[in-house]
């Protein structure tokens, strides 16, 4: 199933999704368009890796929205199982993922420069959660020099 991770490590665009921008001393109009570039660049590296099919598992993009007075984008990604949801082992679990993509991705980019949080769920049918993360400078902080 590891695979089926890939949508969400599909984010190493993630530093150069927006232009370069001191988020602090930006206005309103600036952060906005800031968030909105970064936000459609890591749902778009999302989109481009989601499963269709394979191992029973259709991953379809969601909504995708971002709030500029609170510093954070959030995705969601829709999860259909064509048959029984399956068992998912520990690489399903938000500290594997992290582990994983913040010294990779996140760590030391624009985003965590700038104290930008990233919330990405992938919702099942019926409302449940196959896994949320957020990136952020104290969520990855752990995992610096990993």
């Amino acid at each position: 199933m590891r695979a089926g991770m890939s949508g969400v490590l599909a984010i190493a665009a993630l530093a150069g999704c927006a232009p370069p921008i001191d988020y602090d001393s930006a206005n309103d109009a600036e952060r906005a368009a800031y968030l909105e570039a970064a936000s459609q660049g890591v749902y778009d590296g999302i989109r481009s890796t989601l499963l269709k099919g394979r191992g029973g598992v259709y991953m379809k993009m969601g909504e995708r929205s971002y709030d500029v007075g609170r510093r954070r984008i959030d995705i969601r990604v829709n999860v259909k199982f064509r048959e029984e949801q399956p068992a998912f082992n520990n690489l399903m679990h938000s500290s594997s993922v992290l582990k994983d993509i913040c010294p990779k991705q996140y760590l030391d980019t624009p985003m965590e420069r700038n104290d930008v949080k990233i919330y990405i769920r992938y919702a099942m049918e019926g409302g449940g959660t196959m896994l949320a993360i957020m990136l952020s400078p104290k969520d990855c902080a752990p995992y610096a020099g990993a």
